[in-house]
């Protein structure tokens, strides 16, 4: 009858350590596709935020050229009548 302190500690066929040494770097690979899925989840994360950011920048932007303009149309009537006063002169 064979004891408990006879069974070898090592794998009993070369393909068994084949096998464990292959499903440790496939549990590896794994990790670092995790990883790597994380870490761009969290810098799509900043680029939305950055994103987000820069379209209300824009928005902003263009209503000050809107409210620009709208000024300068609101004087334009003004320059027209001291332009033909002066002609008048």
């Amino acid at each position: 009858m064979l004891m408990a302190s006879t069974v070898p500690a090592y794998p009993i066929c070369p393909l068994e350590a084949t096998l464990e040494k292959h499903t440790e770097m496939f549990d590896k690979i794994l990790q670092a596709i995790h990883d790597s899925k994380t870490a761009m989840k969290a810098q799509l994360g900043e680029i939305q935020v950055e994103t987000r950011q820069l379209q209300a920048d824009y928005s902003k932007f263009v209503n000050k050229m809107y409210d620009a303009e709208s000024s300068l149309m609101s004087i334009r009537p003004t320059m027209a009548t001291m332009q033909d006063h002066l002609k008048i002169q």
